[in-house]
């Protein structure tokens, strides 16, 4: 019985991590591409709106990666009436919510191996 909550326990817990990391990163890598050319696309045709939204306080200019700046870009309905330009934010507001998913989905994987590893501990089963 040992053996069997030892190898369930360890079984989880590289699933649940190496899976959710590896998730992670493909949805990070995705998501690349849609951002980098909205900022692309913003930079073209609307030159100011990319200059606010890439611009981080006074000292660092255009062109900085500013994520919060970004993420409220896509969120509000500036330019909409702009076809690419919807495609690009509605693409990315479906990626951006899929990432969070995937990082509370998370939390409820960890937390059930958490959960089996105290049942074991509650049967005597020693630890990994």
């Amino acid at each position: 019985m040992d053996h069997v909550f030892k190898v369930i326990t360890t079984l989880l817990a590289f699933a649940t991590v190496g899976s959710f990391v590896a998730a992670g990163i493909i949805i990070a890598f995705i998501m690349q591409m849609p951002w980098w050319k909205l900022h692309a696309y913003l930079k073209k045709h609307y030159p100011q709106r990319w200059e606010e939204i890439t611009t981080i306080g006074r000292l660092i200019g255009p062109g900085a990666r500013n994520g919060p700046r970004t993420i409220r870009y896509i969120y509000d309905d500036r330019e909409i009436d702009d076809p690419s330009i919807l495609k690009l934010k509605l693409t990315l507001r479906k990626l951006w919510s899929i990432a969070l998913k995937l990082f509370i989905a998370s939390f409820g994987c960890i937390l059930l191996v958490i959960i089996i590893d105290f049942v074991a501990a509650a049967l005597g089963v020693k630890g990994m």
